[in-house]
């Protein structure tokens, strides 16, 4: 038999619901527009690379899954022998996954999240308990892994190989394990798949229909893409209690794959973002915008004291043109030795909350970082910090919930909503007492950068 590698499987986590952008609506996710990894480097960079000879662009979902299914029907070969042949470098196979990863994702291993994991394990798994296991992520690396080196395998590895590569493209493909019955009525062990359309699933049969080329030299679709589950089970006997619970739930699912907290984000190369934030991330961090704490971290995830000081003091860097500041202060907090705060705290940029603390893990308020902001921008035009009375005011916007601000941030919110460097939240509102996220913190400073570079 062949030999099969069993990769690793990264741990999935749990990533944090992103709250709406500064002055603009969060992006609506579309079920099949974003790709749903294994989260394994070897088995999805394999699978990038093969999706790149394989023309999907502009196609409607049938036909993206078309170009698939033909590819590994004309490109792949049934045996259970050993393959000789491979298709990947296997000496440079380890380095060029682990390049596709740094590249992708600065924290791939660690933070990568899978929808195929996530939705297995809610909506199945607990239910149907082990019949699960040859429809996890796990099962996908091994099977899959070999089939793309080798292009030789049974249906275990036909199976994987597609829902490998449709998840990639976005859509949500199972692998479902049962018999083939054939025209005598004998059934042999064998497996197929069930893929997610909109709200419905679609019976495919790569490895059946590669029979059939294999012996005709044809492309078939004798098994593609088929809806009527009677006629499906006079060819395949399964245990319909797993296929019934997706078809069930799917729905639920596709609520489950809109949910800020399980969509694949933009992955940059500077950690994960929002659809939204995608350019302003990769501006800002070009011009060394974001701090290093926040760096390949989920940048939905919300921003703590510590790191917008760090990104205040990037952005005085980067408008005043000093690459180096020398810290001559004793530090004044008992809570905080970091760097970036004492030297954004010695240039008058940060406070601390009182008691000769600064909460470094505390939750930043959106009016702190406007202020934080705001005494940037004064500092760089004035060369100290006062209270942003020095600041041109004119223009500014007026809040109807402004007599909830407080005294120290009114001017610098003033300014920035003059000049269009931040905005309220909507319905005329500011919402000082809100909190910002580590992407919406990138967009501000790559917007007052750009601003005030001009």
């Amino acid at each position: 038999m062949m030999k099969k590698r069993i990769l690793s499987l990264a741990l999935v986590l749990t990533l944090l619901l992103g709250a709406l952008p500064v002055g603009a609506q969060a992006a609506s996710y579309a079920y099949g527009t974003r790709p749903i990894f294994v989260g394994d480097a070897r088995a999805d960079y394999m699978a990038e690379q093969i999706l790149s000879q394989i023309p999907t662009a502009g196609k409607t979902p049938a036909g993206k899954i078309a170009a698939v299914y033909d590819w590994i029907e004309t490109h792949c070969v049934r045996s259970d022998d050993d393959a000789t042949k491979t298709y990947f470098d296997l000496s440079t196979l380890d380095a060029k996954a682990e390049a596709f990863a740094a590249q992708a994702d600065l924290s791939y291993r660690a933070n990568r999240i899978t929808w195929r994991q996530n939705v297995s394990s809610t909506a199945c798994d607990s239910v149907y308990g082990d019949l699960a296991d040859y429809d996890s992520n796990a099962y996908l690396i091994s099977f899959a892994s070999d089939m793309m080196i080798y292009r030789v395998g049974n249906c275990a590895h036909f199976s994987a190989l597609l829902a490998l590569l449709l998840s990639h493209l976005g859509y949500d493909c199972r692998v479902i394990a049962g018999d083939y019955i054939n025209s005598s009525g004998a059934k042999v062990m064998h497996k197929w798949n069930y893929v997610l359309v909109g709200t419905t699933y679609y019976w495919l049969d790569v490895r059946m229909d590669n029979t059939s080329y294999a012996a005709t030299g044809r492309i078939s679709h004798t098994y593609f893409m088929k809806t009527d589950t009677a006629a499906w089970a006079k060819r395949h006997s399964w245990v319909h209690a797993y296929t019934d619970g997706l078809i069930s739930g799917c729905k639920n699912l596709l609520a489950v794959y809109t949910a800020a907290n399980v969509i694949p984000p933009v992955i940059t190369a500077w950690g994960y973002c929002s659809d939204w934030a995608e350019s302003y991330v990769n501006d800002a961090g070009g011009q060394d915008l974001i701090p290093y704490s926040v760096k390949g971290t989920d940048l939905r995830a919300r921003i703590t004291r510590l790191e917008f000081a760090a990104a205040a003091l990037q952005l005085y860097k980067a408008l005043s043109g000093v690459s180096s500041l020398q810290l001559t202060i004793d530090n004044p907090f008992s809570d905080c030795d970091d760097n970036h705060v004492l030297l954004a705290c010695q240039l008058g940029i940060v406070n601390g909350v009182g008691d000769g603390k600064f909460d470094p893990d505390g939750t930043l308020l959106r009016e702190q970082a406007v202020a934080m902001m705001g005494r940037v921008c004064e500092l760089v035009q004035f060369g100290a910090v006062a209270d942003g009375s020095q600041l041109d005011l004119t223009g500014a916007k007026t809040f109807s919930d402004r007599a909830q601000t407080s005294a120290y941030a009114r001017n610098y919110i003033d300014y920035l909503t003059a000049c269009g460097v931040i905005d309220g939240v909507g319905g005329g509102l500011f919402a000082p007492l809100g909190t910002m996220t580590r992407e919406q913190a990138i967009k501000v400073a790559d917007v007052a950068a750009n601003h005030f570079k001009r």
